[in-house]
């Protein structure tokens, strides 16, 4: 199960990347257009504020992940050994019962 942990970590936070996809982009430019005029100073803040919040949200993201991986890993360390089934066999004879567990 450990060598599988990585697997779901990125399984969980997703192929994330730094990089704003065209989509992201798209909006991005759609909503500061809204505030500022393209190209002015307040367009330019507005872009550079909506990257950082991404770029935040994706570390506080990665850094969840990890998380949940490391107690992941605690809960498998916690875990007992395996112990194969103890097969038990009963006798009744009369009113007694004899009990033999191997």
């Amino acid at each position: 199960m450990k060598r599988y942990l990585p697997l779901i970590a990125l399984l969980i936070t997703g192929c994330t990347s730094d990089i704003p996809s065209p989509v992201e982009t798209a909006q991005d430019q759609k909503y500061c257009s809204s505030i500022a005029r393209p190209l002015s100073d307040g367009y330019t803040n507005c872009m550079v504020s909506r990257d950082q919040m991404r770029i935040q949200a994706t570390q506080e993201r990665k850094a969840r992940s990890l998380a949940l991986m490391n107690v992941g890993t605690g809960v498998l360390a916690a875990q007992p050994a395996y112990q194969p089934v103890r097969q038990t066999t009963c006798r009744q004879q009369g009113v007694y019962v004899n009990c033999t567990s191997y």
